[in-house]
């Protein structure tokens, strides 16, 4: 079974990285570690952790000041919740993209 986090980082990356962010996938060296993306912009620097089946820690920090933007667990059910959270903290929670723009990963 694929893991939820590398399918999201694998579909969501090349327009990431179109819009400015720098995403790279971490592989686990034991199969029964959790999975992580480093995903950062010029204004934060952060991790998405994944660890099976739902549990997603997002921790982000200000590159201005040092200090926690996000830091939060969550439980996440499938690819499409995930992608929207994601979204959700790149508009809204998190500096840089346009809060008027989205895209979404496929199933």
């Amino acid at each position: 079974m694929e893991n939820m986090l590398r399918k999201w980082a694998v579909e969501a990356k090349p327009e990431l990285e179109r819009r400015g962010y720098f995403v790279q996938f971490n592989e686990p060296e034991f199969p029964q570690q959790g999975v992580s993306v480093s995903l950062e912009s010029k204004d934060f620097v952060g991790d998405i952790c994944h660890w099976q089946p739902d549990v997603f820690e997002f921790g982000f920090l200000s590159v201005l000041t040092g200090k926690d933007i996000v830091l939060e667990t969550v439980n996440l059910g499938n690819l499409a919740a995930l992608n929207a959270y994601v979204m959700e903290l790149l508009t809204t929670r998190l500096p840089a993209l346009d809060p008027n723009s989205s895209f979404t990963v496929s199933e």
